[in-house]
């Protein structure tokens, strides 16, 4: 920012020493505008902080509650990559969100080479979670788990995506262990 000094001076000639202070004078009060105005910033961010950190406080968060509920037991993997489960019977019905801890755990086939990946989505996180993946490297079931905590929205929606490869084939449990509102 460019500003006019209220005296200038040319080289060679006498400068009036009321002039010359009128010129710091000039430069100290413009110096502590600045210091003032960033004083003041300052302080307002620092009430923002403040304000929502006290929004913040202000919400009700849940505590986690222990749940141990089989959302499906030892079913076979899906051809299809949506599996919905609605877990309505299993959290709160008060229309807030919560955050679930789920286990996963699946194997495939006895048959070398096959692949299950398991994704998990919910009504909030719309892209696929991979919560674990297993392959058969002989010709016996090859066994994984996995967790993941999940936001899980009004709509009480969780997805589970089990993709194969080389038609895998196999079973998986789906475990809720524990719940807690966030909103």
């Amino acid at each position: 920012m460019t500003y006019g000094i209220p005296y200038s001076f040319v080289p060679g000639t006498k400068a009036k020493a009321d002039e010359v202070n009128a010129n710091f004078i000039d430069v100290i009060e413009r110096i502590e505008a600045t210091n003032s105005n960033v004083s003041n910033n300052y302080e307002d961010v620092i009430t923002r902080i403040d304000d929502t950190n006290t929004q913040l406080n202000n919400k009700t968060y849940g505590s986690w509650v222990n749940s141990y509920t089989t959302i499906a037991g030892d079913q076979e993997v899906p051809t299809t990559n949506n599996i919905a489960y609605n877990l309505s019977n299993y959290l709160p019905n008060d229309g807030n969100k919560y955050e679930v801890i789920v286990v996963a755990s699946y194997r495939t086939t006895a048959q070398s080479g096959k692949v299950i990946n398991v994704d998990l989505r919910s009504d909030i996180i719309t892209s696929n979670v991979c919560v674990g993946r297993v392959r058969t490297y002989t010709n016996n079931s090859a066994y994984g788990s996995g967790c993941a905590i999940m936001p899980i929205g009004t709509g009480r929606k969780l997805y589970m995506a089990a993709n194969t490869s080389n038609n895998a084939g196999g079973n998986f449990s789906l475990l809720l262990v524990a719940y807690k509102k966030i909103v």
